[in-house]
């Protein structure tokens, strides 16, 4: 009788166990030790592929531009996160980019409910993104992919500052539209690497994102124009050239030395900074040799 009674009772565990295990009152989380990760930061999404660590992602922002080898949801971004959608995709880890005192209130808590942590990066300069590389890898058991990644790119870094070691610095005006309004000025990673390629920042002290004018760049006199355009179809030079051809004081315009960089991933402050800092020092390498034969001449 009291074996029979204990075979009533392991028959009934048995039976609850599989219920438990299909609890659905709390977040489920993979049985597996990747971390999964929802990035609402392009640049970081980015460095992840590039680390080869895709499968840790689960969601990405919704203005991603990089490529994963499946569809992945999009969640929005950190001052308007898709909770309903955060909340189905089981994430551990949650990236943003914001300054500390800007992330919305609730974020935090928010995000600590769904089970997430929240890692807030920073993204400014290029050694901001080398640490960026380094601190992802720590936090996702990912330590040697990150490492290989930020010493492929610290080479192709190091190989721009050779090739411009010992050249004349080049004046130039970085900006981001075709009417020099969006103007790129010091302390960012753009101008980290246009440093690197042997330029000198024509807005250095006047701030990391100034704004500008005709009238500033006629101050400013820089020999060369160098436009960042994501993705633009036609002649981005020429349209540059045809909104400033007022300026002939200007050496950049009067001598025709207006160049733009199209590249998708050019404004990313991501894997592919190396690069974008090996385009700029070919198009400055290009200038040397056509101002070098002008001289000769």
């Amino acid at each position: 009788m009291v074996f029979c009674r204990h075979l009533f009772i392991l028959a009934f565990i048995t039976i609850l166990l599989p219920i438990a295990a299909c609890d659905k009152s709390s977040p489920h989380r993979s049985t597996t030790s990747t971390t999964r990760i929802a990035c609402l930061v392009p640049a970081m999404t980015d460095i992840l592929i590039a680390m080869h660590c895709q499968e840790h992602l689960v969601a990405v922002s919704n203005y991603d531009l990089a490529d994963s080898q499946k569809p992945l949801p999009r969640v929005g971004d950190y001052l308007g996160p898709d909770w309903e959608t955060l909340a189905t995709v089981h994430a551990d880890l949650m990236i943003v980019q914001a300054e500390p005192s800007r992330i919305p209130h609730g974020l935090v808590e928010k995000s600590s409910r769904l089970g997430m942590k929240l890692q807030n990066v920073k993204l400014n300069t290029v050694a901001d993104v080398l640490y960026s590389i380094e601190s992802i890898g720590e936090a996702i058991g990912e330590n040697d992919k990150a490492l290989q990644l930020k010493t492929t790119l610290g080479n192709d870094l190091n190989q721009v500052r050779n090739l411009s070691a010992g050249q004349p610095k080049i004046r130039v005006l970085m900006i981001l539209d075709e009417t020099a309004h969006a103007i790129v000025g010091d302390g960012n990673f753009l101008d980290n690497l246009l440093t690197m390629s042997g330029g000198e920042n024509v807005a250095k002290g006047m701030g990391a994102w100034p704004t500008g004018d005709m009238e500033l760049v006629l101050v400013l006199k820089p020999d060369m124009i160098l436009s960042f355009r994501p993705n633009t179809i036609g002649d981005a030079p020429a349209a540059i050239k045809k909104n400033l051809r007022r300026l002939t004081n200007v050496p950049a315009i009067s001598n025709g030395h207006v160049y733009a960089m199209t590249d998708r991933s050019v404004l990313m402050p991501g894997a592919h900074i190396g690069q974008t800092a090996l385009s700029m020092q070919q198009i400055l390498s290009a200038y040397r040799s056509s101002t070098t034969g002008k001289t000769a001449q």
